[in-house]
């Protein structure tokens, strides 16, 4: 069921965001509803991956921004490797 929801949102992003979804034949409501689903599944993901002491780490453009140097110096074989050891070693608990 759906239900009425009053938001107080910026004029022109209101505006600029209703031009951009019209485009895509989509509505701000379809996004407002797909990003608070977004939300919750990502609080239950997180919840999920705390309750088996599984870190979480959200990539976003401020993480890469402060890492981007360190990122750069590594090796994709290094990465691979250690999610490898890793996924072996989370196995072996089993």
């Amino acid at each position: 069921m759906k239900k009425k929801l009053t938001l107080s949102i910026d004029e022109n992003v209101i505006k600029n965001a209703k031009s951009i979804l019209a485009l895509e034949n989509k509505t701000l409501s379809e996004i407002v509803e797909n990003d608070l689903k977004l939300l919750s599944l990502k609080y239950e993901i997180e919840k999920c991956m705390k309750e088996n002491n599984i870190e979480f780490i959200s990539i976003n453009d401020d993480y890469i921004r402060k890492n981007r140097e360190k990122m750069k110096k590594t090796n994709s074989m290094d990465i691979i490797k250690e999610m490898r050891n890793d996924y072996d070693e989370r196995l072996s608990r089993y």
